[in-house]
């Protein structure tokens, strides 16, 4: 069993094995094209650079387990939840 942190996105790319997006990154004066996760893309980078492996897996749990349901919130709610904690 693997245990993953939240904000890992290197080690879930690594275990998905999904596509990487291309990106141009600066930081600090250099800059990069194409680069591989870091453990310190923990934040919009990382996110961006995982969105095709957490579409992947997404596509497989719901081919093996169906689509998740989770009465105690509404879609919209969570929805806007996602997008807060993108943002801070």
């Amino acid at each position: 069993m693997q245990v993953l942190r939240h904000g890992n996105y290197p080690k879930f790319i690594s275990l998905v094995n999904g596509n990487i997006p291309k990106m141009v990154l600066y930081s600090f004066g250099k800059i990069e094209v194409n680069s591989k996760p870091k453990t310190e893309n923990i934040d919009f980078v990382g996110l961006v650079m995982a969105g095709p492996s957490m579409k992947y897996f997404y596509k497989k749990y719901v081919s093996e387990y169906g689509f998740f349901t989770y009465n105690e919130i509404s879609d919209e709610l969570y929805y806007q939840i996602g997008l807060f904690e993108i943002t801070i």
